[in-house]
């Protein structure tokens, strides 16, 4: 049985939403899929597919008892996305994690770096590059530092489409501090028992780098190959393959500090909109301006 999509993950890009995904995903009520993301909302050649099409490559036929979850951090920045997320379920829940824009870019930096997306050497550098740059959805827009961060404009186009009932915005800061809390609030949001405990990691998510350049551009780049390959080959497939790949390709890696004058700058960039934000969903933000 093909069920409509119940419960989204949305965003933001690099604020634990795999991690919320793995925890929310344990719930006996609820099936997500193992993929990183959910890419029919967002990546025009699945949508085009259709639903019914695309859903038996993410889900079991045994989901139909349960609730679906998805979750796409591209739902939140593409606003035809959010449309089709609209027009599919117009009562579907959605969740919403939010993180100190700054450390966010930063983090995003480093992914970028991880994935072969970014070739910058510097965080610096690749701010400076990222202003000239045009974002598609192929790219997924990862090095799309500054404007990710923009929280204010991206939720007022999900309001566009969406209840503010609908919506549950969490903070990344709290997610990770008060892990149980929160999934508590979330499994009560999502209209499931909220006292199920899931298997909490020990830490959200670790920081890595590549061990081969060469093979992190092969399996993360988008290349005319890879276009053929999705046209044929279901999402599991797919994701399978390129997910062990990821993983023996993955050494740890700890980031450098971010240079404190670029913090500085970046902080300054983002204060009116940490103002404004605070504003909108009606939260003491202040301690993201330092």
């Amino acid at each position: 049985m093909i069920k409509p999509v119940e419960i989204v993950i949305a965003g933001v890009q690099k604020a634990a939403t795999s991690s919320l995904q793995v925890y929310l995903g344990q719930h006996p009520e609820i099936i997500t899929h193992d993929e990183r993301e959910f890419s029919f909302f967002v990546q025009d050649d699945e949508f085009n597919k259709g639903y019914s099409t695309i859903f038996p490559e993410y889900f079991p036929e045994e989901s139909s008892a349960k609730k679906i979850l998805i979750k796409n951090v591209g739902i939140i920045y593409w606003e035809d996305a959010m449309q089709r997320l609209q027009q599919h379920n117009p009562d579907v829940k959605i969740i919403i994690v939010l993180r100190n824009p700054v450390a966010r870019a930063y983090s995003a930096y480093w992914y970028a770096r991880q994935r072969s997306k970014e070739n910058a050497i510097t965080f610096e550098d690749a701010l400076h590059s990222s202003e000239k740059k045009v974002f598609d959805k192929e790219s997924k827009a990862v090095a799309a530092y500054l404007e990710r961060g923009n929280y204010v404009s991206q939720l007022k186009n999900l309001y566009k489409y969406f209840k503010p009932e609908q919506v549950k915005i969490i903070l990344f800061e709290d997610l990770k501090e008060h892990t149980e809390r929160e999934l508590k609030n979330l499994f009560e949001f999502c209209a499931v028992s909220g006292e199920y405990q899931p298997v909490l990691e020990k830490k959200l998510k670790s920081s890595s780098q590549p061990r081969s350049e060469w093979l992190a551009s092969i399996t993360n780049q988008q290349t005319a190959l890879k276009s053929k390959i999705r046209k044929l080959l279901p999402a599991y497939l797919r994701h399978g393959v390129r997910k062990k790949l990821n993983e023996l390709n993955k050494k740890e890696f700890i980031p450098p500090p971010i240079n404190s004058e670029t913090k500085r700058k970046l902080v300054e960039h983002f204060r009116p909109m940490v103002d404004e934000l605070s504003i909108m969903i009606g939260r003491d933000l202040s301690f993201w301006n330092k």
